[in-house]
């Protein structure tokens, strides 16, 4: 209920000013002074009401408002949810020991040294390929021990792990009998790049990526015989910030997906409107530079919003027997990365699925499952992967204002302090001859209105009629898209006598009601729509005759 206040005190001074012979375009007074009784007429703007589409939606969150290209207004709900993908990329954390023995003399490859060289593998499954990647975060610690009574220098090395000069790593110990043990802790890897080796000998499906460390060793005494080197090597807490390569066909899913819509319950529309559409939509947001085959399926929909998901109240059905399903095109690599958008092509509407008879049944929730698949087509083209490791996917249901109605009703409160109004000498206002009431409606509204005004008590109870509810406004002609070509007027005046105005205030008038009562032609049967333009103005004037000594 909307409420609108008039400023008396402005009036009077207006009044007062008038009085001493300053003409206002908006207010008349004429004074006949002939005898002790003087006649005063009083006329003057009263309120005005613009009753727009604002108003029929005064309820909604203005965020659900949302205007088509053609001005057609609509309820959009829109909730995020998100598919994770944190398992597509995936370094395990690496933890290995290797022990060298009988390293003899004749084992010396070349200039006196030693070499081992062990394959380290980094992807997590066969069908995985990485190519290299920069990680945020890592950890490596090494930990080697040699005989005791040796000496010389070890060298270890992991050439496909790069700095930030692109310098393969290498760490370096002098070995003395003092010294038989070297070790690197919790050495950072952050902004380190790997470019990994692949196995020219695997078969797809039975990829191998990996990174060599290399163990090289150099004698003081080239004929020392060697019993063993035991080396102890882990790569832990690896998070990538990109990574290049192919990541195979995975699958994710994100169950029981949640969208609510308010607009029913707010708008209070139950068993009054029924709408002409419904819209539900599937929007994919993908950051990943992977292509995606997306499904939604068993979407329900629920009366409550606090119930079990298995008792739902309708089941989404298309009509062709299909799932809800989109290919989802990867982003392209910037930098900055440019995601991709992909939508349900078409979108769900009364067209290809019974989602109107579920939208006038006035649902509050929706509940669906999404399941993805990377790489539907298998072809082993390069994937990356940044800082996002998730799918967004936005669920949408829209209801475009369209619809037919029998009957809608809202109200608008007016203030009317009838002593306020007239003046606060009582008796002066008791001698007034009659007041007149004007109400002039301007509607550019595709729907008949029928209008209804009474006056109530600070109670809120009924002391009288002004506008009895059978006075109809019509409906505005509208052309074949539905836009109104002219707007409709309509006057009426309501005359309150002596008696009248003693009533009012002998009963305490307070307020005006003034409710309007929307339905669609012909008896609500058919469907309109209501853009932005449609409104309903409501310009209340009065003038009074009366006496005052």
């Amino acid at each position: 209920m909307i409420k609108y206040r008039i400023n008396w005190m402005i009036l009077c001074c207006m009044f007062g000013l008038l009085l001493y012979g300053c003409k206002q375009d908006d207010i008349y007074v004429n004074l006949d002074n002939s005898d002790d009784n003087r006649e005063v007429g009083l006329a003057g703007p009263f309120a005005k009401i613009g009753f727009n589409l604002a108003d029929f939606l005064d309820d909604i969150d203005e965020d659900i408002l949302h205007i088509g290209e053609d001005g057609l207004i609509s309820l959009k709900y829109r909730e995020e949810v998100y598919i994770d993908w944190k398992e597509l990329v995936k370094l395990n954390d690496v933890d290995a020991n290797w022990d060298y023995f009988s390293l003899r003399s004749t084992s010396l490859k070349s200039a006196n040294s030693i070499e081992f060289s062990q394959k380290v593998q980094m992807n997590h499954r066969g069908d995985v390929r990485y190519d290299s990647l920069t990680l945020n975060q890592g950890i490596l610690n090494m930990y080697v021990v040699f005989p005791t009574d040796e000496s010389g220098q070890i060298d270890i090395s992991i050439p496909e792990v790069q700095d930030e000069n692109g310098d393969g790593l290498t760490f370096s110990h002098i070995v003395t009998p003092e010294s038989n043990h070297f070790s690197v802790s919790d050495y950072s890897l952050a902004n380190h790049e790997i470019h990994f080796n692949q196995d020219p000998d695997m078969v797809p499906g039975e990829e191998f990526s990996y990174i060599n460390v290399i163990t090289s060793f150099t004698p003081d005494n080239p004929n020392a015989e060697i019993e063993n080197i035991d080396l102890s090597f882990s790569l832990t807490g690896m998070q990538p910030e990109i990574t290049f390569g192919y990541f195979g066909v995975q699958e994710s899913e994100e169950l029981n997906a949640s969208l609510t819509f308010d607009a029913f319950e707010e708008l209070d529309l139950i068993d009054e409107i029924e709408f002409g559409d419904f819209i539900l939509n599937v929007e994919v947001e993908n950051s990943i530079g992977v292509p995606f085959f997306v499904t939604a399926n068993n979407v329900r929909f629920y009366k409550e919003e606090e119930t079990d998901p298995d008792q739902y109240d309708w089941l989404l059905n298309l009509f062709n027997g299909d799932e809800l399903t989109m290919q989802v095109n990867p982003a392209v690599y910037g930098p900055p990365v440019q995601p991709r958008i992909s939508t349900l092509s078409p979108y769900i509407n009364k067209a290809n699925s019974n989602i109107i008879e579920i939208g006038n049944g006035y649902p509050v929730k929706m509940l669906c499952d999404l399941f993805a698949t990377s790489n539907p087509d298998d072809d082993g083209k390069q994937n990356f992967m940044g800082i996002i490791d998730q799918l967004r996917a936005d669920l949408i249901i829209e209801i475009p204002m369209w619809f037919r109605t029998e009957k809608y009703a809202r109200k608008d409160t007016i203030e009317f302090d009838f002593l306020d109004i007239i003046g606060d000498d009582e008796e002066e206002v008791r001698r007034m001859k009659e007041v007149n009431l004007y109400f002039d409606f301007t509607s550019w509204l595709p729907l008949n209105a029928s209008v209804e005004a009474w006056v109530v008590d600070i109670d809120g109870n009924r002391i009288s009629t002004l506008i009895p509810p059978s006075t109809v406004i019509p409906a505005a002609m509208v052309n074949e898209e539905l836009r109104v070509l002219n707007s409709v007027k309509e006057s009426f005046k309501i005359s309150v006598n002596r008696d009248q105005i003693n009533k009012f205030i002998d009963e305490k008038a307070m307020e005006i009601i003034l409710e309007t009562t929307l339905a669609t032609p012909e008896n609500g049967s058919v469907f309109i729509k209501l853009f932005e333009d449609a409104r309903l103005e409501t310009v209340f004037n009065f003038d009074l005759e009366g006496q005052i000594p």
